[in-house]
């Protein structure tokens, strides 16, 4: 039996937390202080509830007996983002360190852009609009 899928309260979350993410490290590369770089820190921590949203969400959209399967491949993931992702991005920034400290956070910002422009693709309880639908009722109009 295959779960109902992530209610809307989640699909909400799941898009708001790229967004107060992309917003933090926007204020991390314009900060001119010391204070105004930890409160860019700081907002774009609140952006960490992300993660486990959507991993609770992802179990809701595959049969019981499968959720082991996906928690296995998510944390495969997660682990091999953790080795690869510091490692791209110190190389990023020992390039850039000496011309443009901040470009690490212009990447980091639109990194989270993409992610929340992609957001928009995930609809509540696994409903997608039906593109035969969509055209018959355009041409109705």
């Amino acid at each position: 039996m295959i779960a109902v899928g992530a209610d809307s309260l989640e699909v909400w979350l799941i898009r708001l937390c790229p967004f107060i993410e992309m917003c933090g490290f926007m204020l991390m590369s314009f900060a001119k202080t010391t204070n105004q770089y930890y409160a860019g820190g700081a907002f774009t921590a609140l952006g960490g509830i992300g993660p486990p949203t959507l991993q609770s969400a992802l179990t809701k959209h595959v049969a019981k007996e499968e959720v082991g399967r996906l928690l296995g491949a998510l944390s495969i993931i997660g682990a091999l983002s953790r080795v690869v992702s510091p490692m791209v991005l110190n190389l990023l920034y020992s390039f850039t360190v000496a011309t443009r400290p901040q470009t690490i956070f212009y990447v980091l910002t639109g990194s989270m852009g993409i992610a929340f422009i992609m957001s928009w693709g995930i609809r509540p309880h696994g409903s997608v609009p039906n593109l035969l639908t969509l055209i018959r009722s355009e041409g109705r109009r």
